[in-house]
């Protein structure tokens, strides 16, 4: 048997049912992800070579339209000198 994994970026997301309220972690988490850049003072350019994704990358997942892989977030982490929890950081559920 052959296992075929799609896209994270679009796996999951509004509307499919398989994840009640991911869109609204995803919008959250990417907001977090923009507020530690521009603290940090990083370019979008830098920032996306950091993550090993392209800029139109960066901007689907800092407004919540993809998703940062487990690898990402410890990547941004590191640059950003902060917790991985950083990005989860004041969601609420009910949101």
């Amino acid at each position: 048997m052959v296992y075929r994994f799609q896209d994270r970026s679009s796996h999951a997301k509004q509307g499919d049912g398989l994840i009640p309220g991911a869109d609204k972690i995803d919008e959250h988490v990417g907001r977090r992800l923009r507020q530690g850049r521009e603290a940090s003072r990083l370019s979008k350019v830098v920032f996306a070579e950091v993550l090993g994704i392209s800029l139109p990358e960066l901007d689907r997942i800092e407004t919540g339209k993809a998703r940062l892989t487990p690898a990402q977030v410890l990547a941004a982490s590191n640059a950003l000198s902060v917790e991985p929890i950083f990005f989860f950081e004041s969601f609420e559920k009910s949101r």
